[in-house]
């Protein structure tokens, strides 16, 4: 079974990077500890993640966050797709990572949802 992960550095409010990972996000998130551009911002931010359910969603969120939030570390904020939500951080329960990597719980977030134009 194949799990897809969008997970985001933050330091208190401000978003330093929105990645994505499917399946091992484990070792995406150990890679970043390695990379030049993290280093000034590993020591103070949290490393939060959710759970979706399919690749595209993963694609889709991950470069939707990027566009929206503008984090400090994503090169890519150009994208071509237009976005069909609004974003609205109280319905993503983003998860700690390091708080789940010490209970050994299951890196796992069913409860995502976006408020949709359709919706309002």
């Amino acid at each position: 079974m194949f799990f897809y992960y969008v997970y985001r550095y933050m330091i208190g409010d401000k978003w330093i990077y929105v990645g994505k990972s499917d399946n091992n996000i484990k070792e995406r998130i150990a890679a970043h500890a390695s990379d030049p551009a993290f280093q000034k911002y590993l020591k103070d931010s949290v490393v939060q993640f959710c759970r979706l359910p399919s690749r595209n969603d993963m694609d889709f969120m991950e470069q939707a966050l990027i566009k929206i939030m503008r984090p400090v570390i994503n090169v890519n904020f150009a994208t071509d797709i237009v976005l069909p939500f609004i974003y609205d951080e109280s319905k993503i329960e983003w998860e700690d990572y390091n708080e789940a990597k010490q209970n050994k719980h299951p890196l796992i977030n069913d409860r995502l949802s976006f408020i949709t134009p359709e919706s309002l």
